[in-house]
């Protein structure tokens, strides 16, 4: 039985902060794991403004915010490795994604991986989706490949980050896409109440359905059946 002590690291396109996961996994019959420790850092004003607005980097400027927030992301996880006395084996960071263009084989993360093995003096495990990219997959969902392993015995998985995403966890047939904006536009929504998020969804519950806007959305040609490929 195999087992490993991983570091998780996720920063996604709600722009909110970094997550942070210490997980076992165990490899036996089946996959297993077990979810020891989570902490989130938000960003600061600075680092979020410049991350919403790194598209518009030179290539320069964006080097040295991929090295600055690789350096960035190992300080984080030396505290959580301080604070929780833990002995991880190695880390996986997914990175803050810039710029994704599957059709062109295109799909960059910033957050160097050697910026933050170096600030961390672990082994880092980066760049998931390009090599699906450069085979002419979508690189997105991320997690398919994970809930497939272990949560097997599941009918689907639904993700809500800042864009929400399902995956059917079938073994012969495995689909997974992009259904709708979730964290990126309920954020925005709870920010203009002056609340950072919507906790515990407690706006929400508290709203009614907008009819004409509900219709409006549903008549996008996004939202048309059409089935996309299998994995």
């Amino acid at each position: 039985m195999n087992t490993y002590n991983m570091i998780g690291l996720m920063s996604g396109s709600s722009l909110d902060g970094l997550d942070i996961a210490y997980v076992t996994f165990t490899k036996g019959q089946n996959w297993k794991h077990v979810l020891h420790h989570t902490k989130h850092v938000p960003y600061d004003q600075v680092l979020q403004e410049k991350l919403l607005h790194a598209q518009q980097l030179n290539a320069l400027d964006s080097h040295l915010l991929d090295q600055k927030l690789g350096e960035w992301m190992g300080e984080q996880v030396k505290t959580f490795i301080n604070e929780n006395q833990i002995t991880p084996e190695a880390i996986a960071v997914h990175g803050h994604t810039l710029f994704h263009a599957p059709n062109a084989k295109i799909s960059v993360q910033i957050g160097s991986p050697f910026a933050i093995a170096a600030t961390c003096n672990l082994p880092v495990i980066a760049h998931f989706r390009s090599g699906d990219v450069q085979r002419g997959g979508q690189g997105a969902p991320l997690v398919p490949a994970g809930e497939l392993a272990l949560f097997f015995d599941y009918d689907f998985c639904l993700n809500l980050g800042g864009i929400a995403n399902i995956t059917s966890v079938d073994q012969r047939n495995c689909v997974a896409f992009d259904i709708c904006v979730a964290n990126q536009v309920l954020n925005y929504l709870a920010e203009q109440k002056g609340l950072p998020y919507d906790a515990e969804g407690q706006l929400a519950a508290s709203g009614q359905i907008h009819a004409e806007l509900l219709q409006k959305l549903n008549d996008l040609s996004f939202f048309e059946l059409n089935p996309p490929k299998s994995l």
